[in-house]
This record gives C-alpha cells, sequence and structure tokens, in this order.
C-alpha cells in the first residue's frame, strides 16, 4: 500500500532531470556537489552516474536539502536513488501551500487535490513532525481534517498552521486541543470552541488568531490556559468581544489589529515590552467608532505598561485626544526606547500627544512618525501660534534616529522637526520619506533648521526607492552606540 501511495505521489517524474528537480534548490545543490569534491560535476546522460553521486551525499546533507524544497518536489526526489526513495518520509516539517496543488483551477477542485495529497503523505509518513502548514488560497475545511489533527497529536507536533481561503471558515474540532507538545499555534478563519475538558497549551509560546470566531469567555480562557505564553497576535478577531482581560504572567509581546469592539481592555500582564494596537481607519474626530472611550485615558493606558521597550499605534491617537492631554506623563515610561506612531500631521491635538511621549520617555532611541489621513477638512490656519505654545525646550537625551513618512511641509510638520532636531544631541540621522521626492524649497527648508547634534544628518527619500527590511535594519543599526 505504502509503494502504490508513493508512485502516486510520484506521477511522471521518471523523466524529470535533475535540474528540474531542484528547480527550487539549485543553490542546496551546487553545495552539495562542492562537499563531494567534484566542483566540475555536471548534468549527463547517465543516469547511473547521478544517481551513484547523489547516493554517495551524507545524510544530513540530504535532509538539508529535502528540507529547502515543497512537499511535491520532495517527494519526486525518490527517483533518484534508493537511498533517497523514501528519505522524504522521516521530513519533520510538512508545508501543505499553493505550491502543492494548483490555485488556477476551481476552489473545488484545488481543494479535493489538496486533500488528497495531505492524506497521502501522512499515511507514508515516518517519525516526528514538529511543524505542519495548511496554507493555500483554495483549500478550506475539509472532511478530514479532524483525523489529521488527531494523528498530528500523537506525533509531538510543535508549530501548527491552519490558514484556510477566504470566504471559509474552519470549525477547529476537539482533536486540535490535544497537540500537547504545541510550542507555535497560528490560526486563520477558524472558529474555536474550547472543550470543556481542555486544560490548557502547558508549552504554547506564540499564538496568532486571525479572523476567527471565538466567544469572549473562550478568548480569556484560551489565554490563561497558556502559562508559557510570550507572544501573541490577535488580528479582526470576533466582532462580538467588547472586553479581554489578559492573564499572561510571561507574555512579553502583544500586537491587536483589527475590527475591534473592545470597551474594555486589561493587559493585565505588566511584563510586556512590546504591544502594537492598530485600529481600523474609520474612527472619527470624537475618537469613537470601533473601540470605546475606554481608549482615551492616555494616562491610564501607559499605566498598565511599566515595562513597555517597543510601542506601535495606529488610529489611537485620536482616542487619546479625546482625553486629557498632559503636556508629560506622570509616570515616565523609563524603557521606552522605539516608537512608532501614526498621526494625523494636520492635528494640534495629536502633535500634543506626541510631544507629551517625547517628554516623557527619557531612554528613547529610535522615532517614526506616519502620516495618515486627515478624518476631516484640513485647517488652513493649523500652527499658527502652536509652537509659541509649545517653544519650551526639552532635550532628548539619547534620541539617536528618526523616520517621518509622508510629510507635505506643513507649518505643524516643520515645526515638529524643529523641535526634535534642536533637542536630540545624539541624533545621528533624521529620514524624511515622502510618496515623492521632498521639493526644492522643503529641503532648503528642513537643511536650514538649527541642530542641537553636530553629526546629525538630514536624509531625503522615495518611498519607491525604499526596500522595507533593508531600511529597518539599517533604522535599528542608528541605536547602538
Amino acid at each position: 500500500m505504502a509503494v502504490a501511495r508513493l508512485d502516486a505521489l510520484v506521477g511522471h517524474t521518471s523523466s524529470v532531470s535533475l535540474h528540474t528537480l531542484f528547480v527550487y534548490s539549485a543553490s542546496s545543490l551546487r553545495s552539495a556537489i562542492y562537499v563531494m569534491g567534484n566542483k566540475r560535476a555536471r548534468m549527463t546522460s547517465q543516469t547511473e552516474d547521478k544517481a551513484d553521486r547523489l547516493s554517495e551525499l551524507p545524510e544530513h546533507l540530504i535532509d538539508h536539502i529535502l528540507s529547502l524544497l515543497p512537499i511535491k518536489d520532495a517527494v519526486k526526489t525518490s527517483m533518484l536513488s534508493r537511498k533517497w526513495r523514501y528519505r522524504w518520509t522521516t521530513l519533520p516539517e510538512l508545508v501543505f501551500d499553493d505550491l502543492c496543488a494548483p490555485t488556477s483551477s476551481d476552489a473545488q477542485s484545488s481543494n479535493s487535490v489538496l486533500g488528497k495529497i495531505i492524506n497521502d503523505v501522512l499515511l507514508i509518513h515516518t517519525g516526528p513532525v514538529r511543524k505542519f502548514v495548511i496554507s493555500h488560497k483554495k483549500f478550506h475545511a475539509d472532511a478530514e481534517i479532524g483525523r489529521w489533527l488527531y494523528y498530528l497529536s500523537r506525533v509531538s507536533l510543535k508549530v501548527l498552521v491552519l490558514n484556510f481561503s477566504v470566504g471559509h471558515c474552519c470549525k477547529t474540532l476537539s482533536s486540535l486541543f490535544s497537540c500537547q507538545h504545541l510550542v507555535n499555534l497560528k490560526l486563520s478563519r477558524c472558529s474555536v470552541n474550547l472543550p470543556s475538558t481542555f486544560g490548557g497549551f502547558k508549552h504554547l509560546k506564540r499564538m496568532e488568531l486571525s479572523l476567527c470566531s471565538l466567544s469572549q469567555d473562550g478568548l480569556e480562557r484560551l489565554i490563561m490556559s497558556c502559562p508559557l505564553l510570550e507572544k501573541m497576535i490577535l488580528k479582526s478577531v470576533d466582532w462580538h468581544i467588547s472586553r479581554l482581560h489578559i492573564t499572561a504572567p510571561k507574555l512579553r509581546c502583544l500586537i491587536l489589529i483589527g475590527t475591534f469592539n473592545l470597551k474594555d481592555v486589561r493587559f493585565g500582564a505588566n511584563r510586556l515590552t512590546e504591544v502594537g494596537v492598530c485600529f481600523p481607519k474609520d474612527i472619527n474626530e470624537s475618537g469613537r467608532g470601533y473601540v470605546n472611550q475606554s481608549y482615551s485615558n492616555l494616562v491610564d493606558f501607559f499605566d498598565q505598561l511599566p515595562l513597555i521597550a517597543v510601542l506601535q499605534v495606529r488610529n489611537l491617537l485620536k482616542c487619546w485626544s479625546c482625553g486629557d492631554m498632559p503636556e508629560k506623563l506622570p509616570s515616565p515610561c523609563l524603557y521606552l526606547r522605539t516608537l512608532r506612531v501614526y498621526v494625523d500631521f494636520g492635528s494640534e491635538k495629536e502633535i500634543s500627544i506626541v510631544l507629551c511621549l517625547l517628554r516623557s520617555c527619557p531612554e528613547l532611541r529610535g522615532l517614526q512618525l506616519k502620516a495618515c489621513p486627515s478624518s476631516g477638512q484640513r485647517n488652513a490656519d493649523a500652527g499658527y501660534g502652536f509652537w509659541e505654545r509649545h517653544r519650551s525646550p526639552h532635550p532628548l537625551l539619547q534620541l539617536r534616529a528618526v523616520a517621518i513618512f509622508g510629510i507635505s511641509g506643513s507649518r505643524l510638520e516643520l515645526g515638529l522637526i524643529r523641535f526634535v532636531l534642536g533637542n536630540s544631541p545624539l541624533l545621528k540621522k533624521m529620514f524624511i520619506v515622502g510618496p515623492v521626492p521632498s521639493t526644492s524649497q522643503l529641503l532648503k527648508d528642513l537643511l536650514q533648521i538649527e541642530r542641537a547634534s553636530p553629526h546629525a544628518q538630514v536624509v531625503d527619500l522615495d518611498a519607491k526607492d525604499i526596500i522595507p527590511d533593508k531600511f529597518f535594519r539599517t533604522f535599528l543599526s542608528l541605536h547602538e552606540d
């Protein structure tokens, strides 16, 4: 039976060349050949020579090559030689994504093909499975998913990712909660119903729920049942949830994204060092939309985060501007080193909040400000007299790097830039990033601003020319001494 299943998986690969077999791992194949000390190795017409050469590779190198291939191509390597024939069946990581089944066909056909592939692979597979991923554009909940999860619960699974197609919601079965060795869990478009016998994921350290449906008590109970949880990401979780009280003593990172109707949020886990709160754009001028006024108290928000080191907020400044706006927070954020804020540069209230945060974070090293669209018509007189009222200096003694995205050159923007440049004696670079290069007049205005740091550079960048990962690595490197 296993041989028949293997032949079905391999299919028509008998005429496939080595180049095709390793199209996704050409560099790994070259490395393997060099390890064998034969730099002149080439594809020849003698299949026996190919098989012999590949059979001599060390087992750990074969495993490494297989780990770099999509599962369907790893199966095809069974045609290379006897040594390779069943090697893929011990792969500890199984990823079933768009490379496994066609995405161009209709959803039902793709769903059927991928379901059959998963069935066949799990039937032949031997040994532990550390990672199991289903992420396909056309795949939705299969009738056999319960059996797959039951199998995985018996093979010491560490990482589980279930990402179902748009328009479908998988009802997670009780067998999921039997995967007691999970360290990383990511669910997308799933309906989560905790069984009454659920004792928790005792080893789980990272959890991400996206577009999932679950009850308010169920979410809080799930979080509470993960004593080692260190990072949690919630994206557009069930809009019926209006309360979130987090009880997770080891939680360090919390990201909240999406259309929440949260009226009562308590971080509870006061050991949090990284927090991101990103709400939808449709929050009106009064700060009310999907989020309630519980967010409007700026002081209470930071009182819950005494150890915060990295903070990102989007569309939250409007909520904060509904409440009192102190010049400084009563308790300074002594550990905050990186701050990313989406701000309406046409709003004096939001600029005031940015100033409040700058004055309250004595260890701040990196600041990123991104323009968000104004929710109303901009006041042409915005900025008149504002900086006269906020002229008093406040040294930003640790600030090294600043990035400002999407400015237009308004009075409020230039005043904020002047405030930062004039109060940052250790500043290295300020990046001005726009959708189009800054005008010559804007650059002239920026270059004439007095700087507290003799080494500070103002760098103008076009957003189209930025490679995000590379830019942020450069930005983070500037934080260091």
